[in-house]
């Protein structure tokens, strides 16, 4: 995080430790209840390793006798439901004077007011994006500055301490601002549609199957993008993009996740009462495909007639992929004739 002086920015203080003395500092809040190391490694990991937010965690754990076990806390972080009431115990810090709540806290940390608003807009970005550092160039080419007028706004960010750089190059946002980010500002997908839909593009069918590894990188983004985003009435957008990572997934070999992320498509679908829906059909007609792969030629046959009834009660026009598909049911027929005959 920034350290510089410039006038007139407010300024955050983000003091991280190393994993060892993270759970040193832990243990001195929270010196005798009882947890699991591993846990806590893995709530570390959600806070970004923030040195006052652990020692608010240790003490919210150590005093609150409805907390049983660390699990119960690594299960609210990662709901990101910081205001849930377990986390809602009196503490006192070493940096504040007075008793306050962990989501207190956070927001009295970080100040979310008074952002112009292309620096309101950039947060957003970075707020769906993973907390990872991410190359400058390649955000604003997404998200079609070409002009680059956020330049200077992600510049600024970075000098008020709400993105953090080490080359100049890369910038990243730490977890605890992307979740206060989102709580707060409220992401919704119009504010992000641009960034998502520039992703879209580096995993289509044709450059997965160019660069299948390159395809890979994509579904961290695609994740946080399906987590992160208040869709609204776009829900159908949260379909799309869990078909982008599970065509990701199947052309790439994965299989087993390819399934599941088609199960997944049309379980939401059938949620929705959306099942005269093309990624219904496609989800089924990739489900056949790969018990085709398998060898489970009844299986594969089952899911295309299920297909083929649905495309019969569609117009012709919406009828997508409709002909990847009567090829997928004659591959079908031929192996399971194949089977039969042997």
């Amino acid at each position: 995080t920034s350290r510089e002086e410039v006038r007139n920015f407010e300024f955050i203080n983000l003091e991280t430790l190393s994993k060892k003395e993270a759970i040193k500092l832990f243990k001195l809040h929270s010196p005798t209840k009882a947890f699991d190391e591993t846990i806590l490694e893995q709530i570390l990991e959600e806070i970004g390793y923030h040195t006052l937010t652990i020692e608010v965690l240790a003490k919210t754990y150590a005093h609150n006798f409805d907390i049983e076990r660390l699990e119960d806390l690594l299960t609210v972080l990662q709901e990101k439901e910081y205001d849930h009431v377990l986390l809602q115990e009196m503490v006192d810090t070493t940096h504040h004077k007075g008793y306050e709540p962990l989501y207190k806290h956070l927001l009295i940390l970080f100040n979310l007011e008074n952002f112009t608003e292309q620096e309101a807009y950039i947060l957003k970005q970075f707020a769906v994006l993973p907390a990872l550092p991410i190359n400058a160039k390649q955000l604003l080419d997404w998200l079609q500055d070409d002009k680059r007028i956020y330049k200077n706004t992600v510049q600024n960010l970075t000098r008020k301490g709400w993105l953090s750089t080490k080359d100049h190059q890369h910038y990243e946002m730490h977890r605890l601002l992307k979740v206060l980010i989102q709580k707060q500002m409220n992401v919704i997908w119009k504010d992000v549609k641009v960034l998502v839909e520039s992703v879209k593009g580096e995993a289509t069918e044709d450059k997965i199957l160019s660069n299948p590894l390159y395809s890979q990188r994509f579904i961290e983004y695609i994740n946080y993008f399906i987590q992160d985003i208040q869709y609204e009435d776009n829900l159908l957008e949260q379909i799309v993009l869990l078909f982008y990572i599970g065509r990701i997934y199947h052309v790439n070999g994965f299989y087993t996740d390819a399934y599941d992320k088609y199960l997944e498509i049309i379980e939401y679908l059938n949620y929705l009462d959306a099942k005269y829906n093309n990624f219904y059909a496609i989800s089924l007609s990739k489900l056949a495909e790969l018990e085709n792969i398998k060898e489970n030629y009844d299986i594969a046959e089952k899911y295309c007639l299920e297909v083929l009834n649905i495309y019969k009660k569609m117009p012709d026009k919406n009828k997508y992929n409709y002909f990847d598909f009567l090829q997928n049911l004659a591959n079908v027929e031929i192996h399971k004739n194949n089977f039969l005959n042997k």
